[in-house]
């Protein structure tokens, strides 16, 4: 509340002079404490899922493991069930319906051979209902994905406990890279892939693997190969 005191002899215009000079400073003064509030920002945030699709964390409905291709080529992994070994919730045991070079990994604690699926560069590896787990090959990989719980509007219905999807790099990219390791039992294996030149606006590139997985038992090894 503003309270003047007015004395005799003053005028209309004086008067009305006093209250402006009395009310102007705290009205500007208001302007510009309102003028400095900060402006509220609302930051939302994304995560990459196996769709491919920007989609916000709290609404994802299933969880989504990224493995890169560098961290796999830092530990020298070869096989399926060394790329997941460090993977929440998954575990794979050597061996299999399919032979010693298959591993059926365990999702959610299910370890069936058509409980999965097994996608690889987008393709599902040997069938729905087949997984062709002996002849993934992990050389030149970009990144593995590995989607836990049922994907049946994206992969179909057999991918009812999760998706394994293996990326490889992009055809032409740049970088050449060979590896050579050995075991027990005569196992031994390398690997090379390198960019081609390019032909017109077709990209290219080599990649070439092969291995020999002996074991204690003499009839008991298997031998693979790859070529992309």
């Amino acid at each position: 509340m503003l309270a003047l005191k007015f004395s005799r002899g003053l005028t209309l215009s004086a008067i009305f002079t006093a209250i402006l000079g009395a009310t102007l400073p705290s009205c500007v003064f208001a302007q510009e404490e309102s003028a400095q509030e900060p402006v509220p920002t609302i930051t939302e945030t994304i995560q990459v899922t196996a769709t491919r699709t920007p989609e916000d964390v709290e609404t994802v409905p299933a969880s989504v493991t990224v493995i890169r291709g560098e961290d796999l080529a830092a530990r020298g992994v070869t096989d399926l069930p060394s790329a997941l070994a460090l993977a929440t919730g998954v575990s794979v045991a050597p061996g299999g319906d399919a032979g010693p070079a298959a591993s059926v990994p365990e999702i959610w604690g299910l370890r069936e051979f058509d409980a999965f699926l097994l996608v690889v560069d987008g393709v599902p590896w040997g069938g729905a209902f087949n997984p062709a787990l002996p002849s993934v090959d992990l050389t030149n990989v970009e990144r593995i994905e590995i989607l836990r719980g049922s994907a049946p509007v994206m992969y179909g219905a057999t991918s009812f406990v999760g998706v394994i999807h293996v990326i490889h790099r992009q055809a032409g990219v740049p970088g050449r890279a060979g590896s050579v390791w050995g075991g027990n039992y005569s196992s031994g294996g390398a690997a090379f892939s390198t960019p081609l030149p390019q032909a017109g606006r077709l990209k290219q590139s080599l990649t070439v693997n092969g291995e020999k997985q002996g074991y204690k038992d003499d009839r008991t090894q298997f031998e693979r190969g790859h070529v992309l």
